[in-house]
């Protein structure tokens, strides 16, 4: 995984491109980051389009733009990881995996480095639309009249922290909006324990 706005990097070494080790990849980075929405980048592979494929809630995808298969962020690093090997030989899948890791510490240790390789326009563009996503109208009508505005932060499964919220009520809320069913990936926010707190 790339964060391209921070440069920050995360991976696992899985033994098949498949939607299999795809849906592993998926549920590990959701576990590791629980509370995080996550935009996601899909290319043209068959993992990420067939019917297998689940993806936690929280993690949005974001699409390509038309004819750019070489835009998603993580294919400039596996760019730069076929150049720096090309033609080396290594004897043993451990040889490989020790490799790969050489290079991927790089990347971990140089975070500027990956921002400058994977923090497109569009990229830039995609998050802050995914951010508005699920905020319902009336939050967007706060936000145009300036008025001080937080996100409530998804519990471990995904939903709205309804314990975040009691932390966060005070005398300055005038106005909580949730969207019940922000997905139509099963989520459904708990909006009668919201209810409650708001009173």
């Amino acid at each position: 995984m790339i964060t391209p706005s921070t440069g920050a990097c995360w991976c696992l070494l899985l033994p098949h491109v498949d939607a299999t080790c795809l849906n592993v990849f998926l549920a590990t980075m959701r576990a590791e980051w629980p509370e995080e929405r996550i935009g996601g980048v899909p290319d043209g592979s068959g993992s990420h389009r067939g019917t297998k494929m689940i993806r936690p809630d929280g993690i949005v995808p974001l699409p390509l733009p038309p004819y750019s298969p070489e835009l998603p962020p993580a294919a400039q690093v596996f760019r730069h990881l076929r150049t720096r090997r090309a033609n080396a030989i290594l004897a043993t899948l451990a040889d490989v995996e020790a490799a790969l890791m050489r290079e991927r510490r790089r990347f971990w240790e140089h975070p500027t480095v990956v921002m400058r390789m994977t923090n497109y326009p569009w990229w830039r563009e995609g998050v802050k639309a995914s951010r508005h996503l699920y905020r319902a109208k009336g939050l967007h009508r706060v936000e145009a009249v300036s008025q001080h505005v937080e996100v409530l932060p998804n519990d471990a499964t995904g939903q709205l922290s309804v314990d975040a919220l009691r932390r966060m009520i005070d005398d300055r809320v005038k106005l909580i909006a949730i969207t019940h069913v922000p997905t139509n990936g099963g989520l459904i926010n708990p909006a009668t324990a919201v209810g409650r707190v708001a009173q």
